[in-house]
């Protein structure tokens, strides 16, 4: 199995991922539950909408980058993390769960860094 495909496949997937990495993951914790705890201190459920946002968006674009830059010195990422998506699944209530359209969002995602290549 590909590193990828075992990050990517699991429920709980952090944890393991956190664990594989030693020392840093204990940093990546931190900063996660410091990002987390910036929404809980908000009592105002707007404010935490506006929080959870912002904290999507600044995640979105250091993914974006990181991905960005590891693709170019390993060609091969793309495919392996197109080939993950199958072990994608929507985390949401059962009446708003859509798999597939958590999987759709992931394809535009790789799509756009194939077409930045």
């Amino acid at each position: 199995m590909s590193v990828v495909g075992h990050h990517a496949d699991h429920r709980g997937a952090t944890d393991i991922t956190m664990r594989h990495h030693g020392a840093r993951a204990g940093r990546t914790r931190a900063a996660l539950a410091g990002c987390i705890a910036m929404t809980q201190k908000q009592s105002d459920p707007a404010l935490q909408i506006v929080e959870a946002r912002r904290r999507e968006m600044a995640i979105e674009h250091l993914l974006f980058g990181t991905i960005r830059f590891v693709a170019q010195q390993h060609p091969a990422l793309l495919d392996e993390l197109d080939d993950s998506l199958d072990h994608l699944w929507d985390k949401g209530p059962d009446g708003e769960r859509d798999d597939e359209a958590v999987r759709e969002v992931a394809r535009r995602f790789i799509g756009s860094l194939r077409v930045e290549r």
